[in-house]
């Protein structure tokens, strides 16, 4: 990892976590508006979404509307360096967290192949306006949409505060096709 993208990654952190916790839900909730009037939410049959995560935005209304809406919705579950995602029935399925402390589904049975009508909701501590990444440092993400034999269409999720000006990016980065914040939607 860069220095530069070390500094990037405490850098968007700390302009996260400087948001009043009343700004972020609002954010998140707008965020969740855009993504559900959005055709590529419309277009979806199965979503690939998160279980935020301290300050990350929380898209999980979106989840709860795809189940509502009879799309498949799946979680991601990390084995040693490879993620999977999971399909789940119910939210009420997240009970359990992984040893990073985010919740996953109970059960792992019903493993999601992404296909040409699946939408990923990419999370990410930053993003910049070419739909370049800043994680946590892992590569969960850019490692399962390198190897999937269809890759999912990715909307980043973030908010405008930490919609920065450049990411540096490297060949195993893989960009979001489209990203979406409280105050707007850009296809990259």
């Amino acid at each position: 990892m860069s220095i530069e993208k070390a500094e990037l990654r405490a850098r968007a952190r700390t302009l996260r976590s400087a948001m009043p916790q009343e700004a972020r839900a609002a954010a998140s909730a707008g965020i969740c508006e855009t993504i559900l009037l959005s055709p590529l939410f419309a277009d979806c049959r199965t979503l690939l979404c998160y279980a935020p995560l301290g300050s990350e935005v929380d898209v999980l209304p979106v989840a709860q509307a795809a189940l509502e809406q009879g799309k498949a919705v799946g979680f991601p579950i990390c084995h040693g360096d490879e993620m999977e995602f999971y399909a789940v029935s119910s939210l009420s399925e997240l009970c359990k967290a992984d040893r990073f402390g985010i919740r996953i589904p109970a059960a792992e049975h019903r493993r999601i192949t992404p296909d040409g009508d699946t939408l990923m909701l990419l999370p990410g501590l930053a993003f910049d306006g070419a739909g370049n990444r800043i994680g946590y440092g892992k590569g969960y993400y850019d490692r399962y949409l390198h190897r999937a034999p269809v890759p999912p269409i990715t909307l980043g999720v973030t908010y405008a505060a930490t919609l920065l000006g450049h990411i540096p990016a490297e060949a195993t980065d893989i960009p979001a096709a489209y990203l979406v914040t409280e105050k707007e939607f850009i296809r990259i």
